[in-house]
């Protein structure tokens, strides 16, 4: 028995450093490819600069305040005959007063719907014209506010629920290029999101379902923390290639078998590991950022949120490209040194 459960407990362990691993790989093999960059030329690397800008906001700075609106025992008895009055008790429950961002959405918009239908129910009942005309005047008060501060709900869905939040901005490891980085179900969530204002339709369970998946992957979280770590480490190995091209005017059959080492280098560790793991992180940007792009265009999230979301679309990626570019160009010519 205790050997069996020592295997299992072995074998638990060594898939959880499999999996752990799998999405640390671009960091081994990027510091793999610096080491024996500096190895081989005998050129030191400077400690990547590490972005602090790349820090999220704060969730309870994104809180956005929604009027409320009350209703006393007696407006409550007068609908009885309407839907209405079961959904707001629901409401006044203590598990209806902790409702988690995207219920509260989800009650929000049925709610609109349900006084909208109560005023059907109300037109076509045999009460009073006066009292008729009194409690439909109320409903139509209480539906132009729930209509107006829809959105302010739906902005602190997007902001406050807590899967939304850490898929953002919250990730200890980086993509992994594979399967495991769950792009597809995040690609999904994404377009469910970007139309849960418009939409006329949403099922709870499908909402949550992709909230799930979103916290699970983290993938917008791991592309913005890989984005900036392969930023970091290429400026700081540029100036490295900079350096060996100084050097290195392939003027003698030595330099000349050197930069052949170096081609091998940039083949094995760079063209082979890193730029298919980057190629793959700029496919789910540009196929994610139409997505958030559609999602900040309502200008119902608060500013922090969206010039968060903006600026890793636009500036930081613009940034990385850039590290990336200039590599790049460095290595074309020292190949073209000898060329």
């Amino acid at each position: 028995m205790y050997q069996i459960k020592r295997i299992v407990l072995l074998t638990t362990f060594v898939c959880a450093v499999s999996a752990c691993s799998k999405h640390q790989k671009i960091s081994n093999d990027m510091e793999a490819y610096t080491d024996r960059l500096s190895t081989f030329t005998g050129i030191s690397v400077n400690k990547p600069q590490i972005d602090a800008s790349l820090m999220a906001p704060k969730k309870s700075e994104l809180q956005k305040p929604v009027e409320q609106v009350s209703i006393n025992l007696r407006e409550f008895y007068a609908y009885k005959q309407c839907a209405l009055n079961q959904l707001i008790a629901e409401r006044n429950t203590a598990l209806g007063k902790m409702q988690q961002p995207s219920s509260r959405y989800l009650y929000e918009r049925s709610l609109i719907d349900e006084l909208a239908a109560c005023r059907v129910v109300l037109e076509a009942s045999e009460q009073s014209a006066d009292e008729k005309s009194k409690l439909i005047a109320k409903l139509s008060e209480w539906q132009s506010v729930k209509e107006r501060t829809l959105p302010a709900v739906w902005a602190n869905f997007i902001s406050q629920s807590d899967e939304i939040y850490s898929s953002m901005t919250q990730a200890q490891d980086f993509i992994a290029a594979a399967p495991s980085d769950n792009f597809q179900a995040t690609r999904q969530a994404w377009q469910f999101l970007a139309t849960s204002f418009e939409s006329q339709t949403l099922n709870s369970t499908t909402l949550e379902n992709h909230l799930k998946e979103l916290e699970n992957a983290r993938l917008l979280a791991r592309m913005r923390r890989t984005q900036s770590y392969i930023s970091a480490q290429l400026d700081a190995t540029s100036p490295l290639l900079e350096e060996y091209l100084q050097q290195n005017q392939c003027s003698d059959r030595k330099q000349e078998e050197d930069i052949k080492v170096m081609r091998n280098i940039f083949s094995l560790l760079f063209a082979d590991k890193i730029q298919p793991l980057a190629a793959e992180l700029n496919k789910y940007h540009y196929q994610l950022s139409p997505l958030l792009e559609q999602l900040v265009s309502t200008s119902f999230l608060p500013g922090a949120l969206n010039d968060y979301i903006q600026l890793q679309l636009g500036i930081k990626h613009e940034r990385y490209k850039q590290s990336m570019q200039r590599h790049i160009k460095l290595w074309q010519e020292i190949f073209a040194r000898c060329g």
